[in-house]
């Protein structure tokens, strides 16, 4: 994972080379903040005004600092535009990247905090990507996040806009988006719902603490952790040995 690490880290650098802000998003921003998920794609996002200028780029024979190979578009998945933008291959790892414009995952660079790992590489910081989630209704996402970061309902209202809906006008243009585009009926699979989701109820119902124990099944005991991805920095069974132990 450390080499691949260093292959996209050079490609942002590349990249901002040429004055393209870049960040990343999705799976690997989830995994950054604690989610435990696998990575596929690496989904690079620059802003939109100059998504074509950075395809360009990365596309060109003179681009030689990390050599990259374009290859087939990702499958459509649900609530998703990655298909329908430029992906890569980087030979020397086999990591794949997607470049995606800012505005088709909710976000504007100009605006956003960008946060950096000991890799130096760049992603949104827990607000910026929290509002994004929570502005898609991303539910899946926005889940992984919360328990990931261990984050609840009063960081929430401190840290992010929970009045309104969700971005239902955003909604809707990708999905125009996506029927334009799509060569295939199947392909529509990506739709995103348009239905109108309250913020605050939203966030409400994903970060409180019942919803944070009951997503850890039956695997994992409450008494142990905290949520699905993070330990109870004491957990009951080791306090109550400690005590014994201290009362022996």
């Amino acid at each position: 994972m450390a080499h691949k690490t260093q292959e996209i880290s050079q490609i942002i650098v590349a990249l901002e080379t040429q004055h393209i802000t870049c960040c990343i998003v999705g799976t690997a921003a989830l995994i950054h903040y604690g989610a435990q998920r696998v990575l596929h794609d690496w989904e690079l996002c620059v802003p939109s005004s100059l998504y074509h200028q950075a395809v360009e780029y990365l596309s060109s024979e003179d681009e030689s600092s990390t050599p990259i190979h374009a290859c087939r578009p990702s499958r459509p998945q649900p609530s998703s535009t990655n298909h329908l933008h430029a992906r890569f291959l980087c030979p020397s790892d086999r990591s794949i990247f997607v470049v995606l414009p800012d505005e088709e995952v909710h976000l504007d660079l100009s605006r956003t905090e960008r946060v950096y790992d000991a890799n130096n590489i760049p992603y949104p910081a827990l607000r910026d990507l929290a509002q994004s989630l929570l502005d898609t209704s991303n539910e899946v996402g926005l889940c992984d996040l919360v328990d990931g970061a261990d984050i609840d309902i009063e960081w929430g209202v401190t840290n992010l806009d929970l009045s309104g809906t969700k971005d239902v006008d955003w909604a809707v243009q990708m999905n125009s988006r996506i029927k334009r585009l799509c060569e295939h009926p199947s392909d529509r699979v990506a739709i995103f719902p348009t239905c109108s989701r309250p913020r605050r109820e939203f966030w409400s119902h994903i970060a409180n603490a019942s919803s944070k124990k009951g997503r850890l099944g039956c695997q994992k005991s409450p008494s142990c952790f905290d949520t699905r991805f993070r330990l109870a920095a004491r957990p009951a069974n080791v306090a109550s040995l400690t005590s014994a132990h201290g009362a022996g």
